[in-house]
């Protein structure tokens, strides 16, 4: 079809065109049809919709996956669906025809529906030869898929000889008949229609079938493998996640961020990153946060910055090993459009629309991934418009692997910490009463929200990571007795697997509970060794041998392995648009998970005696057999921690430190397990799992939560003690472990304790204080919940036990004071409150005062609703060469407090000086409120040296932009909304 006008309407070359078209709409049409019969078996006198729902078992969101609403009036309207069309057909072989593999969809079937397109729009008829080429190629299209079908479905050769005869009569008859008006006129109009269709295709359609795969993929499951119930919607269970990140690609300081906005993040030389890389440990919430993202962009009003501004969004699971290039991609999040598209109109189409891709999980990629990651990469590298942008996930020890795909481009980096300390309450709060609704629960929401209140449990520091709170509160529902005696992560997750194992010998009551316990054991030994082999391949799917293993050992253990299976596995179905349902795959519910089974096979391993098993048995049969043989036993070599590794993680080679990151969580467990159920063993190998870890490079901050998940060994603290070597923070829930470690930690190692709780609920910390006032250390005291929340008390009593009659030197201090006058000489950074008039007018004299011979770098004030400005004075200068005071926040200001505000604003600030900034937290500013505040600000000649910062949720969203401009005319400086932690 030339691009140039036709004058006179339909020429030869169109009557060309029309009788290759002809052929397709009438023979491919016929052998479409025959092969979806062959291949689906069912009831021609009913819509196929039944079928797909009553026997197939289709849910609606799956079956509107499928067929778009075109479709399915025509499904409806021709239930035996001799009327399909081409692009139908297609569409129900490929959902339904499972005989046939991947490769014969994609090469011998798919090839047939798109050849119509490939003669309208690629101009592959020009002459009378190339027409008979055209139709020589359709034809063999036809031959071929008839004989495959013959293959797959054993139909009979002389059927399929005699479709092809009369396939062949009618190409024939086609070939030298002249072309009807009629079809001159359908072919007009479905050209007309079909070019225009395009231009809008993945515009339309695209979205829609989107915004429906990411409905289904915004149902999180935190446990359904534990509950077996449905998802739980994502946007009734999310919470705010802690994030910091990097504000410029040479710093290596982190800096708070709200979610709302990510996607705004740019350097301070003006660079936007166009790759986003958001690092956490496992559980954390780096998946929840992306399908948090999907469920966002697919509703019509997003909470985060910009996302309405992306015509799509593609995601990409890395641990998908059945995509490896970006039109499977396209495919799979979008077959209605892929059935009516040829790729490279698909491909193009997709190229010219706004773009985010959402790649999760590059820790867990496959060869495949990362093939279709390279191949992303360099789309985006070749094209100069800036339409793609990235946002990845990742466990932290591990982006290092992939920093060689990454280099090329400006790339922003986030961490992820997990659930702040002020907002876990909320969180379980939130998903059991989700839960409640559900039917998962019958327990009290309020007992488990005023345990976790009131729990003083190591597991504090645990509770910050997303997956562990959610263990938490599924354990509640289900035994909330078990929850108490819980006090590490180790032992949270024993708790659940205890819980697991119970459920399953409750389903099978036709077995003894002696036989099924013993019969559990040994099935969960091999549940934990294929896991471990799972996480060699850095996978989260069961490979078929090692789902074999787990089938045979259920077979010999007389146990229905679908069912028992089920209860510790998560089961999918995967799906492919080219073969429609694969097979039953068994995947590891989570990453955590898997190093935990990981863990218990190591311990298995670990703590086994084979020769005093092997002689057991040879007692046996010999006093059964009394005189059958001598034997002498060789006593094992004793056993070494890592010559069991090298056997079990390296097969017996020695090993290497670059693959022992990954096995970094698995190890901590395994001194969990050791704590737990062997001290001997915890001692025999503690000091050598000690300096494995090391060679794993773990972090200063992981040593912590090494030594309270291993109940503050004595041995192990020793051990840790020694290869700490920067700063030890310590935080809520770290207490216990850190005043062991103190014992055999050097002295003058510096130290951070930065507490986010309410200091009433963690435990021992006085003792802290007296055991942290006798080490020779710089200490920085950060008791944010009481400079938060000065209603939960004062800080002053903490900071005497380090100041008074102490060895230490406090150079940093967060909190709530009534004296300030104890602040001590070595300070440099101060965060104070001022909740009432006296403290207003003490904290400011006693800074302006002491500054002189404190010589601070940084000051920030908390000043709550409530204190007049007439007691206020202005904060000191800490940075002269910049004209810098320090950072004020202001509490719960709403617009009836606009004028207090300013007058707030202006006591403290130092004339002619800057605030480094001004934070507006707890906010309930409108646009209009804020408009007012900053237009007061600037006639009051106040100035700001980096930003203005409110985490208003009054303040909507569109609005935002409109303020930012504003503060960027007035001062010259950014307007940020973030969420309440930020801020």
């Amino acid at each position: 079809m030339s691009a140039n006008r036709s004058v006179g309407g339909l020429d030869d070359i169109d009557h060309l065109c029309l009788k290759v078209v002809k052929i397709v709409k009438s023979e491919a049409r016929i052998v479409l049809y025959c092969i979806w019969n062959w291949g689906c078996e069912r009831d021609l006198t009913v819509p196929f919709e039944d079928h797909a729902i009553n026997v197939l078992k289709w849910d609606i969101i799956k079956y509107k996956k499928k067929f778009d609403n075109t479709m399915q009036t025509k499904i409806r309207n021709n239930p035996k669906g001799d009327e399909f069309d081409v692009t139908l057909l297609y569409a129900c072989i490929s959902s339904t025809c499972t005989r046939f593999s991947g490769s014969d969809m994609k090469t011998i079937i798919r090839p047939i529906a798109f050849f119509r397109n490939d003669v309208m729009h690629d101009d592959i008829v020009k002459d009378e030869a190339s027409m008979n080429d055209a139709i020589a190629k359709i034809r063999q299209m036809l031959v071929d898929a008839l004989n495959k079908a013959k293959e797959v479905y054993l139909v009979p050769e002389n059927e399929i000889d005699g479709m092809i005869q009369r396939m062949d009569e009618t190409i024939k008859e086609i070939k030298e008949s002249p072309v009807p008006l009629h079809d001159i006129e359908d072919y007009r109009v479905k050209v007309k229609e079909h070019r225009k269709a395009l231009e809008k295709l993945v515009e339309e359609k695209g979205v829609s079938c989107l915004k429906t795969t990411f409905k289904m993929l915004s149902n999180v499951d935190p446990a359904s493998w534990i509950s077996g119930k449905e998802r739980l919607n994502i946007e009734m269970v999310y919470i705010r996640l802690e994030m910091k990140w990097k504000p410029n690609s040479d710093s290596s300081s982190y800096e708070p961020i709200g979610h709302e906005s990510l996607l705004c993040q740019t350097y301070e030389d003006g660079i936007v990153p166009k790759i986003i890389v958001i690092q956490g440990e496992a559980g954390s919430g780096k998946s929840t946060l992306t399908k948090f993202i999907l469920a966002d962009w697919a509703k019509n009003s997003p909470s985060i910055i910009g996302l309405q501004e992306y015509d799509l969004i593609l995601y990409v699971e890395c641990k998908n090993r059945y995509i490896s290039n970006f039109i499977d991609l396209l495919t799979s999040l979008m077959p209605q459009v892929s059935y009516e598209m040829t790729d490279t109109d698909f491909r193009r189409s997709v190229l010219e629309k706004k773009t985010l891709i959402i790649v999760d999980g590059l820790d867990e990629m496959n060869e495949n991934s990362e093939k279709l990651l390279i191949e992303m990469l360099e789309i985006y590298q070749n094209r100069k418009d800036n339409r793609f942008q990235f946002i990845m996930t990742t466990r932290p020890q591990e982006i290092k692997i992939k920093k060689t795909l990454l280099n090329k481009f400006p790339t922003v980096h986030i961490k992820i910490h997990g659930v702040p300390a002020e907002r876990r309450v909320e969180f379980v709060q939130k998903l059991h009463d989700e839960m409640v609704k559900e039917g998962l629960s019958k327990e009290d929401t309020s007992k488990l929200v005023d345990y976790m209140k009131h729990s003083e449990c190591r597991l504090q520091e645990h509770y910050r990571l997303p997956l562990n709170l959610t263990l938490l509160t599924y354990l509640w529902a289900n035994d909330s007795k078990a929850v108490n005696s819980v006090t590490s992560a180790t032992q949270l997750y024993v708790a659940v697997l205890n819980l697991l194992k119970g459920r399953v010998v409750f389903r099978i009551p036709h077995v003894s509970s002696n036989s099924i316990q013993v019969s559990m054991d040994t099935l969960l030994n091999r549940i934990f060794q294929v896991s471990l082999e799972t996480h060699k391949r850095n996978s989260l799917e069961l490979s078929a041998e090692c789902y074999k293993k787990l089938e045979d050992e259920c077979e010999e253990l007389n146990l229905p392995s679908v069912e028992i299976l089920g209860a510790f596995f998560a089961v999918h179905d995967d799906y492919s648009v080219y073969c429609g349902p694969n097979k039953y795959n068994l995947f590891v519910p989570h990453k955590s998970i898997m190093e935990f089974f990981a863990a218990n096979h190591i311990y298995s391993c670990l703590v086994e005696n084979r020769a005093d098993r092997c002689k057991e048995k040879l007692k046996a049969i010999e006093e059964e057999f009394p005189g059958i043989f001598k034997y002498q036993l060789v006593n094992e070599q004793p056993k070494t921690l890592r010559g069991v590794l090298e056997t079990l993680l390296n097969d017996g080679k020695d090993l290497n430190p670059s693959i022992l990151p990954h096995y970094q969580n698995t190890l901590i467990h395994l001194s969990g397990l050791l704590a737990l159920q062997d001290k001997e063993a915890l001692h025999k190998y503690g000091i050598e799992l000690v300096d494995i870890l090391e060679e794993s490079e773990i972090k200063d901050s992981q040593w912590l939560d090494l030594l309270a998940e291993a109940d503050c060994d004595s041995l192990l603290s020793t051990s840790i003690a020694e290869h700490i070597s920067g700063k030890l923070v310590i935080e809520d829930g770290h207490t216990l472990a850190a005043i062991q470690l103190f014992k055999d930690l050097d002295s003058k190692t510096p130290v951070r304790v930065i507490l986010q709780d309410e200091v009433k609920y963690i435990p021992q910390l006085d003792t802290l204080m007296e055991k942290l006032a006798e080490r020779d250390c710089a200490v920085e005291l950060l008791l944010n919940n009481h400079w938060k929340n000065p209603d939960n008390g004062l800080s002053t009593t903490y900071l005497e036990k380090l100041v008074n009659n102490s060895n230490c030197r406090v150079t940093r201090f967060t909190g709530n004071l009534d004296n300030i006058e104890m602040l001590p000489k070595d300070l440099e950074d101060v965060r104070l409150t001022i909740s009432c008039n006296k403290q207003a007018e003490l904290i400011c004299k006693g800074i302006a005062e002491l500054d002189k011979e404190l010589h601070l770098s940084y000051i920030g004030i908390h000043v709550m609703k409530g204190v007049s400005p007439s007691f206020l004075k202005p904060l000191p200068v800490v940075k002269p060469n910049q004209k810098e005071s320090g950072t004020i926040w202001l509490s719960d200001i709403s617009d009836d407090d606009v004028s207090i505000a300013c007058s707030l604003i202006k006591a403290l600030h130092p004339p002619g000086m800057m605030f480094h900034s001004i934070m507006f937290p707890r906010c309930q500013l409108s646009l209009n409120g804020f408009e007012c505040l900053l237009n007061e600000l600037e006639q009051q000649q106040v100035k700001i040296s980096k930003n203005i910062k409110s985490d208003s949720q009054v303040l909507g969203i569109n609005e935002v932009p409109t303020l930012s401009k504003l503060t960027k005319k007035l001062f010259g400086r950014p307007f940020q909304r973030d969420d309440g932690w930020s801020t």
